[in-house]
């Protein structure tokens, strides 16, 4: 009898837990991509700062695989060729978007 009723506990404490709810979670990366076309100039040789910040070469922000993620709002976009100024403008980036910002030379 007691080998029964621990048979019985057992089953049903194994079938509230194989059988309960399972839940996932994920997070959404929904910060704005931004990447580069690059007209005339070498991206190796070129330098981006954003809001003063250098983030290296242009090269590395050429494909929406290697997009530069920044936080929605205002950004001031700048880059530099050989330490000349070539391209300096203020950007909205909005959440979800993807940017492709032209930097050709004139």
């Amino acid at each position: 009898m007691r080998t029964l009723l621990a048979l019985l506990v057992s089953f049903f404490i194994t079938a509230c837990t194989v059988n309960g709810p399972v839940t996932t979670q994920s997070t959404v990366d929904d910060r704005p991509s931004v990447t580069f076309d690059v007209g005339g100039y070498n991206p190796v040789k070129t330098e981006l700062l954003v809001d003063n910040f250098s983030y290296g070469a242009i090269s590395k922000y050429l494909s929406t695989q290697s997009a530069l993620k920044l936080l929605p709002g205002h950004h001031l976009i700048e880059v530099y060729y050989q330490d000349r100024l070539v391209y300096s403008k203020k950007h909205y980036f909005a959440e979800s978007t993807l940017s492709v910002i032209k930097v050709y030379e004139q």
